[in-house]
């Protein structure tokens, strides 16, 4: 006689295989980008058949919704580092009022996230000069340079070509403070990787507003801002 699996342990591996095929998406978005991602690749990173992905997810753009509502719910997580070091309440003098200041700090900083949009400056000359492999080797080194500068409940995602969005979540100002970091540490890993020099970033900067399902807008946004960066960058070089 046959007996039925238990309903805990059907849904135990349901949420462990959603869970490796989220990771799976997050790590292909952010190194072949979205548009370059088949849900086949999904299934294959994942170690998991693609009617498994389908039968969890019904298309791409839901995975990538996914992704983004697991984003948020981070970020307003009781076990996110921030949080964590607010509650533990670790401060030297006069907890009530420090307390009260990382409250206001929590409920002014938490709804924002900034979406990042990241051009490579000069990528199409040194693609069409060295070769794509070398072309190949500059994604994949901004890919990682990225990731290595922001936090780990962070997200990076190569949109396809040169272009990369990073969502971070932060303050306006610190955002801005990221991107100078961002532009102003790349030189130095190019000389360290021994690539081309003359590569650069151009950044333009976007608020994801709490909870939202798609990042269309921001993109569109930071897009623009990314280009008036590169024409500003371009200008001031001339002048130089």
């Amino acid at each position: 006689m046959k007996t039925a699996r238990p309903r805990r342990t059907q849904e135990a591996r349901f949420s462990t295989s959603r869970a490796h095929i989220l990771a799976a998406a997050l790590k292909l978005f952010s190194t072949v980008g979205y548009h370059g991602t088949s849900i086949r690749d999904i299934a294959q990173a994942a170690g998991a058949s693609t009617g498994n992905v389908y039968h969890q997810f019904p298309d791409k753009e839901s995975i990538f919704r996914a992704l983004l509502e697991e984003y948020f719910q981070q970020v307003g997580s009781e076990d996110f580092p921030f949080n964590k070091a607010l509650a533990a309440g670790a401060f030297p003098s006069d907890l009530e009022a420090i307390a009260r200041a990382a409250r206001e700090s929590v409920a002014n900083y938490k709804p924002y996230v900034a979406l990042i949009y990241v051009d490579v400056d000069r990528f199409k000359a040194v693609n069409d000069t060295l070769g794509h492999a070398v072309g190949d080797r500059v994604l994949r080194h901004v890919a990682d340079y990225l990731r290595g500068q922001v936090r780990e409940a962070d997200y990076v995602f190569r949109l396809g070509g040169d272009e990369f969005v990073v969502l971070i979540s932060c303050g306006a100002e610190e955002a801005e403070r990221k991107t100078r970091e961002l532009q102003a540490g790349f030189h130095a890993t190019l000389v360290e990787a021994a690539l081309p020099t003359s590569l650069g970033l151009s950044v333009g900067i976007a608020e994801v507003p709490a909870g939202a399902r798609n990042l269309d807008q921001a993109i569109q946004q930071a897009d623009a801002r990314m280009y008036e960066d590169k024409r500003r960058r371009a200008t001031s070089a001339l002048g130089e």
